[in-house]
């Protein structure tokens, strides 16, 4: 008797293919030099099916298949009326050592077994080098005791529990247990996409098992992916140049990402969220991304010979930002430009109180003491911000580039959409206390745990309801009726109003800057030359 144990992560792909062979369904992207484009990417769907411990897969039909020297090939169909899921198996199994060529033959021994009343299933077990041999497998039992009972004798091996278990399930029913195969997967019917039930995808799905938890990874073909990605990053209403400039920011995006290695160590090289781009899968495709992507097929942005680093953001709100200013790094190609014809309203405004930077100051290790004042203390050529100073009663807490974005989150909400904006002290709403809104009937309306006084002017608009007055927690009344859920009035207390426009960090591509240069006639091409300094398209 021979006892296995497990160590790192076992993998399954689901995989949908028009063919029993297809190829270059490779695990590991591999470029025949730095400017190639690869054939596949591995992309972690972290927002919808990370850390579960069951993931379904809605299809009818799966042929189970293998990858071997960088080819897929078809092994053995299974179908299921009511769909499939993928667990972690669980549980100590026993594994008859006699090795059958086919699915099909271990099937048919495994149902002898079951008819002599043992839970048995096929499975395939497989080396480091790929070699992959099916099996019968008992199981699973709780304890390797119990496993002890079953009275198999002959030639068995004892598989302990571990990640290295994935059972492939038609209802409560195991089809095809994986036991540490280097690279299993599973291909569907021709044409058909993986539909993981709120997402489908095209290509195949791996998923990774650690601590008993499954998160599903797209392996899929760079178009194919970027046809979830451009809609799901710009509106497919948008003129085709602006859609074909995204695609092309997107493909370069992805390879400088992977070339980075973003997510080394977790399995795959990129996720599907706002950490690398928003992929949405099949369901977000859209006509007008799908013909970006087909007539840009290929291309990339490139500068002295290597695929950029084609970062993008939503909105400038005017000029873009030197690389340096946003990350620290200088970058050649990520040099400022003002927008020519940025095509949205991206004001905004936050206002922060002393007692509210005082908070987000200790929040942020900063110890200044308390908040007197907040100033703008640099901005680049056309005029955005690049350096803040906060001054306290203890000290001054100075905060450069993306920094200054993030500095705003936490106490007082989310982060600065952009640093393009302008300080304006004035006087901040004053906090009277518990309140409660009652009618003339001294019937309570609304309760509200904090009311804000925020200017002079008590004429407040309609109230269809009639008159209301604002009493404080102990039912005294405050003294001023009016006619809305707000009482205002002075108060005295000095705040900061940051006055802004744009949306994201500023560096790259705006993308409502490549739509309305898209509408003024300019290529998708033209419009990378422009937000990318000194590159070729190609």
């Amino acid at each position: 008797m021979n006892f296995k144990r497990f160590m790192g992560l076992t993998k399954i792909i689901i995989a949908f293919a028009a063919v029993f062979i297809v190829s270059a369904a490779v695990k590991t992207v591999v470029f025949a030099n730095a400017a190639d484009v690869p054939d596949e990417i591995s992309v972690g769907l972290e927002s919808k099916y990370a850390g579960l411990k069951n993931i379904p897969i809605k299809n009818a039909a799966l042929s189970a298949g293998f990858e071997y020297n960088g080819a897929y090939s078809q092994a053995c169909a299974v179908s299921a009326a009511y769909g499939f899921s993928v667990s972690p198996a669980g549980g100590w199994y026993i594994m008859l050592n006699a090795g059958f060529s086919t699915y099909d033959e271990a099937a048919v021994n495994a149902s002898a077994y079951k008819n002599a009343g043992y839970a048995a299933t096929a499975g395939v077990t497989g080396s480091d080098a790929g070699a992959v041999s099916w099996h019968v497998f008992i199981g699973g039992y709780s304890s390797l005791a119990d496993a002890g009972t079953a009275q198999i004798s002959g030639d068995i091996t004892i598989i302990s529990p571990g990640d290295k278990l994935i059972a492939l399930y038609d209802g409560g029913n195991i089809i095809i247990l994986f036991d540490g195969v280097s690279f299993p997967q599973f291909a569907g019917l021709a044409g058909q996409t993986v539909d993981l039930g709120e997402r489908s995808y095209r290509g195949r799905i791996e998923f990774i098992s650690s601590n008993g938890l499954l998160t599903a990874v797209n392996v899929v073909g760079v178009d194919d992916y970027l046809y979830g990605v451009v809609p799901s990053e710009a509106p497919s209403s948008w003129p085709i140049e602006a859609l074909k400039a995204q695609a092309v920011a997107a493909r370069t995006y992805a390879v400088s990402r992977i070339s980075q290695n973003a997510h080394e160590g977790e399995g795959y090289s990129l996720c599907d969220g706002i950490h690398c781009q928003v992929y949405a899968g099949a369901g977000a495709e859209t006509d007008a991304a799908t013909e970006a992507v087909d007539e840009t097929s290929g291309i990339m942005v490139y500068y002295d010979g290597a695929p950029i680093n084609a970062v993008y953001f939503s909105s400038s709100g005017g000029a873009t930002d030197d690389s340096e200013n946003v990350w620290g790094a200088y970058v050649p190609y990520l040099r400022a430009v003002k927008e020519i014809n940025e095509t949205v309203d991206s004001s905004w405004t936050r206002t922060f109180t002393l007692s509210e930077l005082t908070e987000l100051a200790a929040e942020n290790g900063a110890g200044i003491g308390n908040a007197t004042d907040l100033q703008i203390t640099r901005t680049n050529e056309f005029g955005r911000v690049t350096e803040i100073a906060i001054v306290g009663t203890l000290g001054t807490k100075i905060i450069s580039g993306e920094a200054i974005r993030w500095f705003f989150a936490g106490t007082s909400g989310s982060g600065l959409q952009s640093r393009n904006f302008t300080i304006e002290n004035g006087v901040a709403a004053q906090e009277i206390g518990n309140i409660a809104v009652i009618g003339a009937d001294s019937g309570v309306i609304a309760p509200f745990d904090k009311l804000y006084v925020i200017a002079a002017n008590t004429d407040a608009g309609n109230l269809a309801a009639g008159p209301l007055f604002a009493v404080g927690a102990d039912a005294a009344p405050v003294g001023l009726s009016f006619y809305s859920t707000v009482i205002k009035a002075p108060s005295g207390m000095k705040a900061f109003t940051l006055v802004g426009s744009g949306s994201g960090h500023g560096a790259g591509m705006s993308q409502y800057g490549a739509k309305g240069m898209a509408e003024l006639g300019y290529t998708y091409d033209e419009i990378l030359r422009y937000y990318y300094t000194g590159v070729e398209v190609k």
